[in-house]
């Protein structure tokens, strides 16, 4: 069995409300989407995970548009 560790979040009504939406019309858990994006945040690049967590929204968005068009084949 995997080794597992608990963590507890704190996150607005409104997010927790969206999150059940997606968990209903979905059928997957909230533990089960948490645990999902919580993986996949530790396994990104710093530069990613830096840029996810930057408190202006808008700079992230940026930041994180120009790093996929940096990883897209040029034609």
């Amino acid at each position: 069995m995997k080794e597992r560790a608990v963590f507890r979040i704190d996150i607005t009504q409104q997010a927790v409300k969206r999150l059940i939406d997606f968990s209903q019309k979905s059928g997957v858990t909230q533990i089960a989407i948490a645990s999902n994006l919580a993986t996949w945040f530790a396994t990104q690049p710093e530069a990613i995970q830096k840029a996810i967590l930057d408190s202006d929204a808008d700079g992230a968005r940026l930041v994180l548009e120009r790093m996929a068009r940096k990883d897209r084949p040029r034609r």
